[in-house]
């Protein structure tokens, strides 16, 4: 713990890093083993623990850090942070609530809430009074200008739809452009081209024109006599012409006429012989030789043991990932699963037990509890699992109880001397 400096009620009051200062009211308060930190400003970095080399500077910045490194942050409230949780790693806010809510990396915000939306986003730069995100995920993006709002990933948005853009000097682009503005004003008309060389000497043959009347010269055609009586009303009947093909050999079948009523019923026959015995021990689904040894047993359903008592009888450790609920819980304490039993003595207390506020990512919601790592170092043997590996650490909760009752019995103990 070399070359530590702080100053305020509860500040490095966890400390064991080194190189650290923090001024201020629970500046710095739960670091640990963070080296390198600088907290100046009322519960400026007050979760980190084992972040390292990050600068807050003002009320609440980087409060919420847990284990973020090389972040910076300036400013009320800036780099705050989700309840509990890592701001993220190498990012820069400068600016009253800049980066509020952040927890992605590589993010940089200048300016008064700045990035104040951004959640999970990585790689974005935010450049002026509330340049923000419509989305909170979105990464690779840039907004710069008073209100710029980036819409989605790999974006550049310079300023709001009120603004116009004006490029001094040239300007070079690679790749596509898409334009959404109002077309501009139309240029003036060029001048006149040459003259083109000169057409073919003859135009193109007109149409015929219509035939003209008939010469004189000719007597024109009488007109036309009277029609002749009309012949015999039938001519003889010609001869009978060849037979025609057969036609097939079948007509459509036609529709199924109705059922016949039932005719009487017969005698029943004899019984067929009995049939092989099934299985003792039914499918494989629920054999102890199957894949899950799951056994079903007059309405219960064993998982491991093949006689069930319960509705749902499990012989083994179970894993929830979710929400368990129930109108009762009932801990096995029987005498005869116990052995080297002994009374709770001064060194088993609550004292360096750390109670903590927090919100569960699996759940979505705030709660109240320990931290399993920092039980293991005390009582570990009520801690399953080890500190960020494969499986998630738990804490047996219901040992502590037996804690909680020894030091209430110490506590109205001295309450009673007291009160003599």
């Amino acid at each position: 713990m070399s070359n530590t400096t702080n100053y305020g009620t509860g500040s490095l009051q966890n400390n064991t890093g080194d190189n650290n200062s923090a001024f201020g009211g629970y500046a710095a308060n739960n670091n640990t083993s963070g080296i390198c930190v600088t907290a100046v400003g009322a519960n400026s970095l007050y979760y980190n623990t084992s972040g390292n080399h990050n600068t807050s500077v003002g009320a609440g910045s980087m409060c919420n850090n847990t284990t973020g490194i090389l972040n910076t942050a300036v400013g009320s409230s800036a780099l705050e942070g989700e309840i509990v949780q890592s701001v993220g790693n190498q990012n820069v806010a400068i600016g009253a609530q800049s980066l509020y809510d952040n927890s992605g990396s590589f993010n940089t915000a200048l300016g008064t809430y700045s990035g104040i939306s951004l959640n999970d986003g990585s790689y974005n730069t935010f450049l002026g009074y509330n340049t923000d995100v419509a989305n909170p995920s979105v990464s690779y993006s840039a907004a710069i200008g008073y209100n710029a709002e980036i819409t989605s990933s790999h974006q550049i948005v310079l300023g709001t739809s009120n603004e116009t853009v004006e490029i001094p000097g040239s300007l070079t682009v690679y790749g596509s452009v898409n334009f959404s503005g109002l077309t501009g004003l139309t240029g003036l008309a060029g001048a006149t081209g040459p003259t083109g060389a000169p057409g073919s000497s003859s135009g193109i043959t007109g149409d015929t024109g219509p035939t003209g009347p008939p010469g004189s010269g000719s007597s024109n055609t009488g007109d036309t006599g009277p029609t002749g009586p009309p012949g015999s009303s039938s001519g003889n009947t010609g001869d009978t012409g060849p037979t025609g093909p057969p036609g097939s050999s079948s007509g459509i079948t036609g529709d199924t006429g109705p059922t016949g009523s039932s005719g009487v019923e017969g005698t029943a026959g004899a019984t067929g012989p009995t049939g092989a015995p099934g299985s003792s021990t039914g499918g494989s689904y629920w054999s102890p030789t199957g894949p899950t040894g799951i056994f079903y047993t007059s309405g219960n359903v064993g998982i491991g043991i093949s006689s069930p008592a319960y509705p749902l009888d499990v012989s083994g450790n179970s894993n929830f990932s979710g929400t368990v609920y129930g109108s009762g819980f009932n801990t096995t304490s029987d005498y005869r699963i116990k052995e080297s039993v002994k009374s709770l003595d001064e060194t088993h207390n609550v004292d360096q037990l750390k109670p903590v506020i927090y919100k569960n990512i699996q759940t979505n919601k705030l709660d109240m509890g320990l931290i399993a790592h920092e039980v293991q170092e005390i009582y570990p043997f009520l801690v399953n699992g080890e500190k960020d590996g494969e499986e998630k650490q738990s804490v047996n909760y219901t040992a502590i109880i037996a804690l909680l009752i020894k030091e209430i019995q110490e506590m109205k103990q001295r309450l009673t001397q007291l009160e003599k």
